[in-house]
């Protein structure tokens, strides 16, 4: 679908009855990238104690199996128990470095 035809849509949700069947799919698929995204962004920004906002990292599947001294394979298998997995698509997960920082400090073994 292309970004015209979904900002239609979003703009006017009438319009919905105007998608065939893949159309809707796309759409679907789309929107919950973006609603992963939106969620990321609203658990990554944290207050610091100087009352200031703190932005939060992302970490590729990699980054984190690195700092839980885990394989890439166990991460992923792992994946759904981590409070601080985020699903940025179907097939894309990032875990928030805060909030493995605070898990590892409160869980010494993955």
């Amino acid at each position: 679908m292309t970004r015209e035809r979904l900002a239609a849509v979003l703009a006017d949700p009438a319009r919905v009855s105007e998608l065939g069947p893949e159309e809707v799919a796309a759409a679907l698929e789309d929107l919950a990238v973006v609603r992963a995204a939106l969620v990321s962004r609203l658990s990554s920004v944290a207050p610091s104690p100087n009352g200031r906002e703190h932005e939060d990292r992302l970490l590729t599947p990699e980054q984190a199996a690195a700092r839980l001294g885990l394989t890439v394979r166990q991460v992923y298998r792992r994946a759904h128990r981590f409070p601080f997995t985020t699903r940025l698509g179907r097939r894309t997960l990032r875990f928030s470095e805060a909030g493995l920082n605070r898990w590892l400090k409160h869980n010494h073994k993955p």
